[in-house]
């Protein structure tokens, strides 16, 4: 599956909290994008799958940091979605690693589910 990135509009608000402490952080969203991309069109499947439906693929994936340099366990967590019959690659959540307390998965599932309402409307 061939995979569009619709860009961040999404997830706007997260990245302008987030650029503060993470200087290359659109960056290292954009080489992910690729990263997942690629894994889609080789394998037709990604390791950082939550859920799966008829419409939608549901992810979540550990994002590492150039600037300042930080491994994927303390960096960001993305979650995105993406829309099987498009291949829209859509971002919905985006925290920082120390913040996963804050969003539980029943939270972060609510948040994607508005996106994804979002999409329908």
């Amino acid at each position: 599956m061939q995979l569009l990135n619709v860009g961040y509009s999404p997830i706007e608000k997260d990245l302008r909290r987030l650029r503060k402490r993470f200087k290359s952080l659109e960056d290292d969203l954009g080489n992910y994008f690729v990263i997942h991309k690629n894994s889609m069109l080789e394998f037709g499947v990604l390791s950082c799958t939550v859920h799966i439906d008829e419409n939608y693929i549901i992810c979540k994936d550990r994002i590492a940091i150039k600037n300042p340099k930080t491994p994927p366990s303390s960096g960001c967590r993305l979650w995105f979605i993406i829309e099987k019959r498009s291949g829209r690659y859509i971002p919905c959540l985006l925290y920082a690693a120390n913040e996963e307390s804050d969003f539980k998965k029943s939270v972060c599932f609510k948040i994607v589910s508005e996106v994804i309402s979002s999409l329908i409307k």
